[in-house]
């Protein structure tokens, strides 16, 4: 306890006597001030290129059809994303309405992997697992893509029209 005190007393004691001097534009003063400036540009580490429109004809449909459609994501090397998939129905539901009232849901999967030819398993609204960006904008065709399946049991159970929806991926850093 008596170090304690003495230290205070020191403290209290050095402050009293008048202090430190600065510096303001040159002139001795109590205080100093500076200004430092910055400026900081963020570039994006992620970017995606080749998003199309799909359409896509439906001729069998005792059998599963499904399509690929290939896109780039593109980033500095060390740069690493993932995914949430929206689709339009209810609760982001992956599914495809006719003007009809008709319904037709669909499996979404997802490779982005450039060196694998296997397909993740994408669900509504959930993060994928992380994946690396391609770090070569100039090679990167067909480097990702995500592939939309119709079931046959869906199919065969669908009346003859036209079925739009809206598919949403938002690619996010990891």
């Amino acid at each position: 306890m008596k170090k304690l005190i003495t230290f205070t007393i020191a403290l209290c004691l050095g402050l009293i006597q008048g202090g430190a001097h600065g510096a303001t534009d040159g002139e001795p003063d109590v205080s100093s001030r500076g200004e430092i400036r910055i400026a900081l540009q963020l570039v994006p580490s992620l970017q995606i290129d080749t998003v199309n429109i799909v359409d896509v004809v439906i001729r069998d449909r005792s059998v599963d059809a499904h399509f690929s459609e290939s896109f780039c994501v593109t980033g500095t090397p060390e740069s690493r994303y993932q995914l949430h998939a929206y689709g339009s129905g209810p609760g982001s539901d992956f599914v495809l309405d006719s003007l009809q009232g008709g319904r037709l849901e669909y499996n979404l999967s997802f490779r982005g992997n450039p060196k694998s030819s296997s397909f993740d398993p994408l669900t509504p609204g959930k993060l994928s697992p992380a994946y690396d960006a391609f770090k070569n904008a100039s090679k990167c065709n067909d480097a990702t893509a995500f592939r939309v399946t119709f079931r046959s049991e869906e199919l065969a159970g669908t009346e003859p029209g036209t079925y739009t929806g809206n598919l949403t991926l938002v690619v996010s850093p990891e």
